[in-house]
């Protein structure tokens, strides 16, 4: 409601120390309406020609439903180099799929935990063309705190107070018929109560029409009034994001709101789910592999036998990992912040070390050493040689060297397992063994 310049000029510029304008993820900031758009792309031109960056003016771009040529704006984000950095209101909230965002800012808070999500879920696509594992979210207005007590559990009451969304919310809680059809004839005369505040403004009919398809909202009500039920569900369940939307209508354009009080930046701080400090979440991640090490055969492997792991069962540890909310990423933050030493080690090397007390190495550091042992094991040819250097650039792309390995590209159009075993005079199981045991090799 208020736009505070100098809150807006703070955070623009620590996002112009975290953002890079010149990579290829792209970025999308969520304001709180159209003036907040136009001010945040100000002061992020702003704040990154303070930071020496220079930038092309094309680089940043604002897309709202005021913008010219909405259409093409939207176009240019998907598919070209610029804009990489988008500011917008809800135009891109959901419908909208951009592969390349890594990076999605909140300035600007939202009542619904599903719009949230939906917000969120602009980010979650893979592109594994730019190299994209994760994806950041930076949140400057507190939204997980906001709706950190919010579920979507709302008792089912005819009551005026009850938001269109929070109808519609409900719905996924309904599983008899009968009631649904209450929950939509609810829904429809709320929405015919609204019917004359959103008439009330060019823009709220406008908006309107944008997020349901093209319909008025008489069209809109009569089919929601008419489909048999288990449709008229549907239609509610996929206009979560309208029916939020015409919550926040207002018959009447207020004036923007605007502060002059002076902000500062204090700290960026990083969420570890449940933990609520780094400490906390490495010393749950300790007591993680205590706990499973017997349970899960690969998880006792890497601590006592890693050179007996295949990469298969590397892969499904992993996963496995991952789904109780330990990633390399989290891991690799998490050590950083709480011991203050920022290693670019992958999970391997963190749960040996919180696990048997080895030091944390990077995967640069173990190939040198393996690589170190292999080359004076023996003497090799120069085509051994070469190849050798060749299975160490590889090995910088994966964790653990196997037979499988060589039946893959870019060793598969050469000839595989069987061509490089008689390089090397029928004795490839010997590089490979001798790789896998020296790069764990360190004492406990």
């Amino acid at each position: 409601m208020v736009i505070t310049e100098s809150f807006n000029e703070t955070v623009t510029t620590e996002l112009a120390r975290l953002l890079n304008p010149y990579r290829r993820e792209k970025t999308l900031i969520f304001a709180a309406n159209n003036e907040h758009a136009d001010l945040v792309v100000k002061k992020l031109k702003e704040a990154f020609e303070n930071a020496g960056a220079e930038i092309d003016d094309d680089a940043i771009l604002k897309i709202t439903g005021k913008t010219y040529q909405v259409a093409k704006a939207v176009a240019r984000f998907k598919n070209e180099d610029y804009p990489n950095i988008v500011v917008t209101v809800d135009l891109l909230s959901t419908g909208v799929d951009v592969p390349e965002i890594c990076n999605l800012v909140f300035l600007r808070r939202v009542r619904s935990r599903i719009l949230f999500e939906q917000m969120m879920g602009r980010a979650t696509r893979l592109a594994d063309h730019i190299g994209k594992e994760v994806f950041h979210i930076y949140d400057a207005v507190r939204m997980y705190e906001a709706l950190e007590d919010v579920t979507e559990m709302r008792p089912v009451v005819t009551n005026l107070q009850t938001t269109l969304d929070q109808l519609a919310g409900e719905l996924e809680l309904i599983h008899d018929e009968q009631t649904a059809q209450q929950q939509i004839e609810q829904l429809v005369a709320k929405l015919v109560r609204k019917q004359k505040t959103i008439a009330a403004r060019e823009e709220n009919n406008r908006h309107f029409e944008h997020l349901s398809g093209g319909k008025s909202p008489e069209q809109f009500i009569r089919e929601l009034r008419e489909k048999p039920t288990p449709e008229a569900v549907e239609m509610a369940r996929h206009h979560r994001l309208l029916f939020a939307a015409v919550d926040q209508m207002k018959r009447e354009a207020y004036p923007q709101l605007i502060s002059e009080h002076v902000d500062a930046w204090q700290e960026n701080t990083q969420g570890y789910g449940t933990a609520q400090k780094p400490a906390d979440y490495l010393e749950s991640l300790r007591h993680f592999i205590e706990d499973n090490r017997n349970k899960i055969t690969a998880l006792d492997l890497l601590c006592t036998r890693p050179a007996a792991l295949t990469r298969k069962s590397l892969q499904e540890l992993r996963a496995i990992l991952s789904e109780h909310g330990y990633t390399e990423e989290y891991v690799r933050s998490a050590w950083k912040n709480a011991r203050n030493e920022d290693i670019a080690a992958d999970i391997i090397a963190y749960i040996r070390a919180l696990a048997i007390g080895t030091a944390v190495e990077s995967p640069r550091q173990r190939l040198d050493r393996a690589f170190k042992v292999l080359k004076a094991a023996r003497p090799w040819t120069k085509i051994q040689s070469d190849w050798l250097d060749r299975i160490r650039t590889q090995l910088e792309k994966e964790t653990l060297l196997d037979k499988e390995l060589f039946e893959r590209e870019p060793f598969k159009a050469d000839g595989g397992y069987q061509r490089l075993n008689k390089i090397f005079q029928n004795d490839l199981d010997f590089v490979i063994k001798t790789i896998n045991e020296n790069l764990f090799s360190q004492a406990g």
